[in-house]
């Protein structure tokens, strides 16, 4: 999944600064459980809403790749929301206001470890 993800996200001209595609990559999927119980919160409405996600992508968004997805890989589509999301510079005072204000919470990384990059994800990265 993380070549079509650098794939897309280059497509789509996100802007990593400092950060290389696998980083966030990694990160996008340690905030894919929040991600899915803040906006989505059953499978259903996931699934509506993939649907409607990959029809732009490749209908009105002109993407075009070679890879070939199972549907088990299509979740790929939405860790590029969750990387637009943390690369947007609009979002960095609310980064900011948390770590030092609100509190956030934190990752378990331990399921993912042996396939992580780094060895620690802390989201006070993108609190700049």
């Amino acid at each position: 999944m993380l070549p079509f993800f650098e794939e897309l996200v280059k497509f789509k001209k996100f802007n990593f600064d400092e950060f290389d595609a696998e980083t966030i990559y990694d990160y996008c999927v340690l905030e894919y459980e929040f991600y899915f119980w803040q906006y989505f919160g059953n499978y259903k409405e996931l699934k509506e809403s993939l649907d409607l996600l990959k029809n732009y992508v490749y209908t009105d968004g002109g993407f075009k790749t070679d890879f070939q997805l199972g549907k088990q890989d299509e979740l790929v589509y939405y860790l590029g929301i969750i990387a637009k999301d943390f690369l947007d510079k609009r979002y960095q005072p609310h980064f900011y206001q948390e770590f030092t204000q609100g509190g956030y919470y934190g990752y378990d990384e331990k399921p993912f470890k042996k396939y992580l990059k780094h060895k620690n994800y802390s989201l006070s990265v993108f609190a700049r």
